[in-house]
């Protein structure tokens, strides 16, 4: 593989891992798209050189927040 492939495995990788986070607190099946909201509005970065994401805040992690995330994401 090239080193570009490998950069966009391990972006992909950083992808999954944030839906995958997502899941786990609360959003769903609402996961990719509160995943878009979160890198559009630059919440959380993916990371291509270790294929994680990492997010401005922890709070953006809480239940509440994640609701609002996917009520925002319904509105759209």
């Amino acid at each position: 593989m090239s080193e570009y492939s490998d950069i966009v495995t391990r972006q992909e990788l950083a992808y999954q891992n944030l839906i995958d986070i997502l899941q786990r607190y609360g959003a769903g099946d609402f996961a990719p798209d509160v995943a878009d909201l979160y890198l559009k509005e630059k919440i959380v970065t993916l990371d291509a050189r270790i294929g994680q994401c990492k997010f401005k805040h922890g709070g953006f992690l809480e239940s509440d927040v994640i609701k609002r995330a996917i009520s925002a994401v319904q509105a759209s």
